[in-house]
């Protein structure tokens, strides 16, 4: 039994002592796929150490997608999601893992906020090429990059601040940026045949996407052949044509 005095109150609260060892990790079957505390430990000087402490609401789920604790030993103490945050929080303080705290210590929360950003545009990316619509929804990219939902919307709306995705409502699409194929400059670009000519309708292009936004977001076949001209040679899009804001451009 762990033993905690409030410091405002002077009351002190009892909370049950860290669970023992009892499950490698790689006998991932017998952990429990229910919500608690897991505990890692690892041998250092013939005893047992606790190395890091987590929580999830799905451990055996959880711990599979964690490779540094691989060589480790677990122990579980099951809860519930409204004790969960907390008693990490508190065993943490307590025994104070090295793990935990290298994880706190070797990056601002700038640099962790960047890395899980990136992680999760890599998903976001993935999920829209497996997707027949190019799109990627936020409750599958959650899970392809194992983050909560919540922040992949919190990331999205980064991301999409910074160009890199645009959102619309559950789903985002990619931007793919195609500098250097064709001019910086303004001019229209189209869809040509094997006999090199034109096919479809011409679309703006503004230096790095089309007025219509179509070539970023997917909506236009962008790995076949396509030319650049001055003038348009075929009736342009429709969208291209409403877009008033970069029609001073042209």
């Amino acid at each position: 039994m762990l033993v905690v005095k409030d410091t405002d109150t002077g009351e002190e609260h009892e909370f049950p002592g860290p669970p023992a060892p009892a499950i490698p990790v790689d006998q991932n079957e017998i952990i429990p796929a229910v919500s608690g505390v897991y505990f890692a430990y690892a041998t250092r000087d013939g005893e047992n150490e606790c190395v890091y402490v987590g929580e999830s609401k799905n451990m055996r789920q959880r711990l599979e997608h964690r490779p540094e604790l691989r060589e480790t030993v677990i122990g579980v103490l099951e809860c519930d999601r409204s004790q969960r945050k907390r008693l990490e929080s508190l065993y943490i303080a307590v025994l104070n893992p090295r793990l935990n705290a290298q994880a706190s210590s070797n990056h601002s929360p700038q640099e962790l906020s960047e890395k899980a950003n990136s992680l999760i545009l890599r998903a976001t990316e993935e999920n829209a090429s497996k997707s027949k619509s190019g799109r990627a929804h936020y409750i599958t990219t959650s899970r392809l990059c194992h983050a909560r939902p919540k922040s992949v919307r919190a990331a999205w709306k980064v991301l999409a601040a910074e160009g890199k995705i645009d959102i619309c409502g559950d789903f985002a699409t990619v931007r793919r940026q195609d500098v250097g194929r064709f001019p910086e400059e303004p001019c229209f670009i189209v869809l040509t045949g094997r006999d090199g000519e034109p096919k479809g309708k011409s679309h703006k292009w503004l230096g790095k996407d089309t007025a219509c936004r179509m070539w970023s977001t997917g909506g236009l076949p962008t790995h076949k052949s396509w030319d650049h001209r001055p003038s348009p040679p075929t009736e342009v899009c429709n969208q291209c044509s409403k877009d008033r804001r970069q029609a001073a451009k042209f």
